[in-house]
């Protein structure tokens, strides 16, 4: 007949029994270094075997604007002389010996009474001058030269269309009908006015 095993020594040998088991298991080793980070993985090679550039990186930097020292700067060409203007500028230079004067005016449509063209004479007349020293090119020679004018009812600027001239000088007869584009005429009586201005210019002494 066993033997009977009571409680108390079962439980006794069971702690026992782990208590063995515990101090048989040997302790972690604290004297071990942390693992070391992987090592950088190697840079991937091109076909021919070399290394292949590192990435750039495709931020593009700010523009910076970099001004060229005086010294630097590059001078100016200097512009070819200019063939003479059409207007000479030059109003306190003599002017030409020539008489300039109205031979006729025309309008079309009427009516042709000289109340109806006095807006007209009044306006052409103070630039006489400035056709005198368009002269200058034809010095000497005697002519006449008419242009069309379309005159807006409320005045200012004419329409300017060259009508009949006995001058050859082509820069002359282009010097005339720049002058009457930069007439400022008055307010035609009829409204707006399409007429014939004639001059003619006359050597003096």
């Amino acid at each position: 007949m066993a033997p009977l095993v009571t409680p108390r020594l079962f439980l006794g040998g069971l702690l026992l029994a782990g208590l063995a088991a515990c101090s048989s298991a040997s302790p972690p080793d604290s004297s071990a270094s942390p693992a070391s980070p992987p090592p950088p993985a190697a840079s991937p090679l091109s076909s021919s075997g070399a290394a292949a550039p590192p990435a750039v990186s495709s931020a593009v930097p700010p523009a910076v604007s970099v001004l060229p020292s005086s010294s630097a700067v590059a001078p100016a060409p200097v512009a070819p002389a200019s063939a003479e203007p059409l207007v000479p500028s030059a109003p306190s230079a003599p002017l030409p010996k020539v008489k300039v004067a109205n031979i006729g005016i025309h309008i079309g449509g009427g009516p042709n009474d000289n109340a109806t063209k006095e807006p007209f004479k009044k306006s052409v007349q103070p630039h006489y001058d400035e056709m005198r020293r368009c002269w200058a090119r034809v010095e000497g020679q005697k002519g006449d030269i008419s242009v069309e004018l379309r005159v807006e009812r409320d005045g200012g600027r004419a329409r300017v269309k060259p009508n009949k001239t006995t001058f050859k000088d082509r820069e002359f007869n282009d010097c005339v009908y720049k002058v009457f584009e930069g007439i400022d005429f008055l307010k035609p009586r009829t409204g707006t006015t399409v007429l014939n201005f004639s001059l003619r210019f006359t050597p003096e002494g």
